[in-house]
């Protein structure tokens, strides 16, 4: 009897065992065996291979999705998810070899700064509004003459009428320190003359399939301050006061391309508050301007955008000559890498003047900026402008030169430090100078 269950015990051992090597998991990437095989009929001669043993399952950790790396030393900003506001305050110091910008007789001086500002930008799903405005006060311990006051504002609201039509409107206020020896003012001048200029525009864009149409009706006010003279009395400015009326047409190409060519033509006139200035010349005037070139939009690398440019004027006075000017127009950011980017921008105006005989200046303007993050939050910049104002009595060149280096101490915080060399050469007798100048500050944020 003990024979026998022996045997049944075997018998149900080896059943067992075939039973499970049928249902073994597939093991270091084999395939599980076909109990159809043909193959695996005849194995009345064949040796039952044991599976291999159990062995102990690695589990590799799963690779990490990458996050956006968030900037650990911007700006919180203040307000809700509506708007968010980012106030500014800079406090610095200045040191100047040449306060009053004279040819010969140099005064160096100390001063101090102080720079309030801000911007704001909505957080809506369909339309947007942005903004920003600063102000600049300098003051100086031993010349109070050249104490300068300027200010810029910006804003723009951009509404999405329809998923193919957009309305434009924007609106902006400079004011701007003109120091003695430029820009018509005289060498006598005691402190700058004051340009401010109030600006608004509205503009309609429509797409029809690849072409974007836009048009853009705008005005401008600009007003120049008037001067004290070292000599007595002072220089009334108010004949240069003008409104400038202008209508745009622009029509470009879109096609999903790094590069979007486009062509636009505004007339812009201009009307003086006085008919004559003080020569008893009529210098109301008749503009066109016409423009000509493409948009980069190939975002980190190139963004901006770059154009020919024709400025025509033509003068209600018989005795002034129509002016041409030709030139770039052009603002384009190139990011080579994650921590160097550079700036360039060029432009072509034809700016006012009250000089017997002539009809209006020509300039032209350049720049280059490099900014290169050491670190994290340390970054290194250099810059370079030059602007030519062709006037009656030749060309004057302004070169200016920038270093700096900028320390985000945190979110709140910022050091800055560095050095703007001036150099403004004319030919006109005793209008040469050179400033170099040193500055430091501390920019507080919100």
């Amino acid at each position: 009897m003990s024979v026998v269950c022996s045997g049944q015990r075997g018998l149900v051992a080896l059943v067992a065992a075939v039973l499970l090597a049928g249902t073994v998991p597939r093991a270091y990437g084999q395939e599980a065996t076909d109990p159809t095989d043909d193959s695996l009929m005849d194995t009345a001669d064949q040796a039952v291979i044991a599976p291999p043993p159990p062995t102990e399952k690695i589990l590799l950790p799963k690779p990490r999705k990458r996050k956006p790396v968030a900037d650990a030393y911007a700006a919180q900003g203040v307000g809700s998810n509506v708007f968010r506001f980012y106030p500014t305050l800079e406090i610095g110091a200045v040191a100047t070899s040449n306060v009053n910008h004279s040819s010969s007789a140099r005064k160096s001086d100390m001063g101090v700064r102080l720079r309030p500002g801000f911007t704001f930008a909505s957080n809506w799903s369909r339309h947007s509004w942005t903004g920003s405005a600063t102000a600049d006060f300098l003051r100086y311990a031993k010349d109070k003459t050249e104490a300068t006051s300027t200010a810029a504002a910006q804003t723009e609201l951009r509404l999405d009428v329809y998923h193919d039509t957009r309305a434009t409107l924007d609106a902006s206020y400079s004011r701007n320190a003109i120091a003695s020896g430029s820009g018509e003012v005289p060498l006598t001048a005691l402190g700058s003359r004051v340009d401010q200029t109030i600006a608004a525009s509205a503009a309609l864009a429509h797409d029809v399939g690849p072409l974007t149409t836009q048009l853009r009706l705008g005005l401008d006010r600009s007003t120049y301050g008037d001067v004290d003279l070292s000599g007595g009395g002072t220089e009334d400015n108010s004949d240069r006061d003008y409104t400038q009326v202008s209508v745009a047409l622009r029509g470009s190409l879109n096609r999903g391309a790094v590069i979007s060519p486009y062509g636009e033509v505004a007339y812009e006139p201009r009307f003086h508050d006085k008919r004559t200035d003080r020569n008893g010349t009529k210098r109301n005037s008749q503009g066109l301007r016409l423009s000509l070139g493409v948009t980069l939009d190939d975002d980190p690398v190139w963004t901006g955008d770059v154009a020919a440019t024709l400025q025509v004027r033509r003068y209600e006075d018989s005795s002034l000559g129509t002016v041409a000017v030709p030139g770039i127009s052009a603002r384009v950011t190139w990011r080579p890498t994650d921590l160097t980017r550079f700036e360039f921008n060029t432009g072509a105006s034809i700016a006012e003047t009250v000089v017997a005989g002539t009809s209006a200046n020509k300039t032209w303007t350049a720049g280059l900026d490099v900014v290169h993050a050491l670190r994290d939050n340390v970054d290194l910049s250099a810059g370079l402008g030059l602007t030519a104002e062709k006037t009656s009595g030749g060309t004057d060149w302004t070169t200016s030169t920038r270093l700096g280096v900028a320390w985000l101490v945190n979110p709140y915080m910022t050091w800055t430090a560095g050095y703007e060399g001036t150099y403004f050469n004319s030919p006109s007798p005793g209008s040469d100078y050179q400033d170099h100048r040193l500055l430091s500050s501390i920019i507080l944020k919100r």
